[in-house]
């Protein structure tokens, strides 16, 4: 049996290792190919009743149906593979129960066995035509037989009478048990599939509750953390306004008795403190990043681009810089943070300028299937490659305090805002 289903692989079409019912349908079309082969074959060896006329439809039908087999093989259609072998086998059977007896014939059961055939591949809409064309014929070799007496004569034995019901009772029931065999293997097959999917199922149910309770710690994290943004920025604040105020008074009483050097360490502490105060009320508006919901509104971006040059009119006018932008589209989005990023972007633009080069900014759009590109560019001192990632992180600063003022807080403002909008921001540049 093995042996047997190893030779009827061999001529299985590639139908998939997922489909299961496919491959069980293609097997037992297969198995039909190969036992109306072998009962021909053997018709032909072992009949002595049949006349040559209803051999030779026989030996036509031999080649036709090793045709449909390979064909099969080539392009792996159920349906119509399963047509063409019932055509062959009804075309055969015609020709045989013509000159065997017609409606007495011992062959006229083989008619219903491709009904079967339609069935067991689970054509049922093919299996019902078949039926139709079985019953009629029938029902035409009954009245022809009326006007022809002579197509109905019976012409075999009782034998072969015995042996074409067996036969026919045989292919029934091989047909059945290879439907039945394959039938427990997908049943089987399906059960593990479905053990393995409820194993699946279970797994994500876990990693759900996981990600959950990750998400609920990470909620919780992140609400400590602003608290403590705000609070630090705000705590932080009345100790720096003391400092600031005591340090005035002591500049204002003693500055006439103090030394150049003590009027030095006084500055330094006075621009320490207001550095911290711009550097909390930067980290401050860091931490509300994103909280701007019912900000979110329509923004032309021209119009915005309108204000912030406006805004930064006065450094502008002083660097003598061109900032040029057009046709820039209308997005939604919140109006303050919107804001931050063009300003930020064009105030970095302004800030490390070339030195007796007058800055030039200009800002373009492009649209794309999903999304907006912008660029910002400008002709200042640029950035090295190997720091063109880092100088989006909090607090990273590439030059001295001396060179270029700053917290370092203004690009990761823009990359925050940015990525709250599922955006993203990166910069092209040689030194």
């Amino acid at each position: 049996m093995e042996k047997l289903s190893t030779l009827l692989s061999l001529f299985l079409p590639d139908v998939g290792n997922h489909s299961v019912i496919k491959h069980r349908k293609a097997s037992i079309l297969v198995f039909t190919h190969f036992y109306i082969i072998v009962a021909l074959s053997v018709l032909l060896l072992l009949s002595k009743t049949l006349a040559s006329a209803a051999l030779i439809p026989a030996f036509i039908a031999l080649p036709c149906l090793v045709g449909s087999l390979l064909f099969f093989r080539k392009k792996g259609n159920i349906n119509l593979s399963g047509n063409i072998l019932s055509t062959i086998w009804y075309l055969t059977l015609l020709a045989i129960l013509r000159t065997t007896g017609g409606i007495n014939s011992c062959f006229l059961p083989w008619l219903y066995s491709i009904v079967l055939v339609m069935v067991l591949v689970e054509s049922y809409l093919w299996a019902s035509v078949w039926f139709f064309i079985s019953s009629l014929t029938c029902f035409a070799f009954f009245i022809l037989g009326r006007y022809y007496p002579a197509l109905n004569t019976t012409i075999h034995t009782d034998a072969d009478m015995c042996v074409s019901y067996l036969a026919v009772g045989f292919f029934m029931f091989t047909n059945l048990v290879v439907f039945e065999k394959h039938q427990v293997f997908v049943i089987k097959l399906l059960k593990e599939r479905n053990k393995e999917l409820n194993l699946q199922k279970e797994a994500i149910a876990n990693h759900a509750a996981e990600l959950e309770q990750i998400e609920q710690k990470l909620t919780a994290t992140n609400h400590e953390l602003q608290i403590f943004a705000y609070a630090a920025s705000h705590d932080l604040k009345e100790p720096l306004r003391m400092i600031t105020m005591y340090t005035q008074l002591i500049e204002k009483k003693l500055k006439s008795s103090l030394d150049n050097n003590t009027q030095e360490y006084m500055f330094f502490v006075t621009d320490g403190v207001k550095r911290m105060q711009q550097l909390l009320d930067n980290l401050l508006a860091y931490s509300l990043l994103g909280k701007n919901v019912l900000d979110v509104t329509t923004i032309d971006l021209n119009e915005k681009l309108d204000r912030v040059r406006q805004d930064l009119i006065v450094l502008i006018n002083e660097t003598k810089a061109t900032v040029s932008y057009s046709n820039l589209p209308t997005i939604q989005g919140s109006n303050t943070e919107m804001r931050q990023v063009f300003q930020n972007l064009i105030a970095n633009a302004l800030k490390f300028r070339k030195h007796n080069v007058l800055p030039i900014i200009n800002i373009s759009c492009m649209e794309n299937p999903n999304e907006y590109l912008f660029a910002i560019s400008d002709n200042g001192i640029g950035i090295k490659p190997e720091d063109q990632e880092r100088i989006f992180d909090i607090f990273t600063r590439l030059n001295s305090r001396s060179a270029y003022e700053g917290t370092g807080i203004g690009l990761a403002t823009c990359k925050k805002i940015l990525s709250n909008l599922n955006g993203k921001i990166w910069v092209s540049s040689t030194e």
